[in-house]
């Protein structure tokens, strides 16, 4: 299996795209197509941290900033995350959700 190593610049850590949805929605279709760029480092596997995390928070109000911040601790404290080896900066990812929503 390749490994694919994250762009060095720094914009990759602050500013990551999640792709996430449920099965059969598109989602291995839109990471083919957003992986076929050549700046884009991408799992080649599903990690299913949305289907973990979508029974826990479909009925929180996500627009709370508090509650954003919830589950972007969970899914980076998520041992599937760990594992896959790809430095994201949290901190400056809260920063993003607080000021852009």
């Amino acid at each position: 299996m390749e490994r694919l190593v994250p762009h060095s610049n720094k914009e990759m850590a602050t500013n990551p795209i999640f792709i996430g949805g449920l099965e059969r929605s598109g989602t291995s279709l839109m990471r083919a197509i957003v992986g076929s760029h050549l700046d884009v480092a991408i799992y080649q596997w599903d990690l299913g941290l949305w289907t973990r995390y979508y029974e826990q928070y479909k009925n929180i109000d996500l627009t709370k900033i508090s509650n954003a911040y919830q589950l972007i601790d969970d899914i980076f404290s998520d041992e599937k995350a760990k594992a896959c080896h790809i430095v994201l900066d949290p901190c400056a990812i809260k920063t993003e959700v607080a000021e852009h929503g």
